[in-house]
C-alpha cells in the first residue's frame, strides 16, 4: 500500500516551515525520555522503523514499553471506527492495558503514533486528515482517563512512490499548530463560500 496523492499533499502542506505542524524530530529533545509507553500500530513493516528511531534517540538504556494494536493510537479516539471492531471493545481493552502499563512501568509518559499509510486506517476509510484528528482526540481521551498523563504525538510516513530524500520519516506532531491550521482553513473556506 502506498500513500495516496491527497494524503501526500496534506503531509507536504503540514511540513511547510510556516505551518509548523509536522516538525523534524530533534534527537536531543528525546534523550531525556528514559521510560515511557509507546502506543503504535502493530504493522510489522512500519513498527520497527518507528521503534528504532526512538531507541536511537533515547538511548539503549531507556525503557520503551510498547503497546501495539492494529491502528495503534487511533483506536483510543472515541469517534474512531477502529475502537470497536468485530463486536469487540478494542478501545476499552486497550485503555485497560495502558493503565496496567502505568502501574507496571511506573510512568505516565506516553508517546502516541500514527503512521501513513496504515492498512487498518485504510480499511476503515480513515484518511491522513482523519487520522490526525483522531490522534488529537486520542491524546485528549488518554489525558482524561489517566490523571497526570503526559502525551507526545508523532507521525511516521512511508514515502514509497513519492520523491523524497528519505523513504521513511518520523515527525513530531505539533497539536497547537495543527489546531491553528484547521481554524485558518475553516476561515478560508467560509470566505470562499461567502
Amino acid at each position: 500500500m502506498r500513500l495516496t496523492a491527497d494524503d501526500y499533499a496534506l503531509i507536504r502542506e503540514l511540513r511547510r516551515p510556516d505551518m509548523g505542524v509536522l516538525l523534524d524530530t530533534d534527537p536531543n529533545e528525546l534523550r531525556h525520555k528514559r521510560r515511557f509507553v509507546f502506543i503504535a500500530c502493530a504493522d510489522g513493516d512500519r513498527f520497527p522503523e518507528a521503534f528504532d528511531f526512538h531507541r536511537t534517540c533515547c538511548g539503549e538504556e531507556s525503557c520503551i514499553h510498547s503497546q501495539l494494536r492494529h491502528g495503534g493510537a487511533l483506536v483510543l479516539a472515541p469517534a474512531s471506527p477502529l475502537g470497536r471492531r468485530g463486536g469487540l471493545d478494542h478501545r476499552g481493552c486497550y485503555l485497560h492495558e495502558l493503565k496496567e502499563s502505568v502501574d507496571i512501568k511506573q510512568t505516565k509518559e506516553f508517546v502516541l503514533y500514527a503512521h501513513f499509510p496504515c492498512g487498518a486506517a485504510s480499511a476503515a476509510h480513515i484518511s491522513a486528515k482523519d487520522a490526525l484528528d483522531l490522534l488529537v482526540s486520542a491524546k485528549d481521551y488518554l489525558r482524561h482517563e489517566i490523571e497526570g498523563a503526559q502525551v507526545s504525538l508523532f507521525i511516521h510516513v512511508d514515502y514509497e512512490g513519492h520523491r523524497q530524500e528519505q523513504r521513511f520519516k518520523t515527525y513530531f506532531f505539533n497539536r497547537d499548530a495543527y489546531e491553528t491550521w484547521k481554524t485558518q482553513r475553516s476561515i478560508h473556506s467560509l470566505a470562499e463560500v461567502g
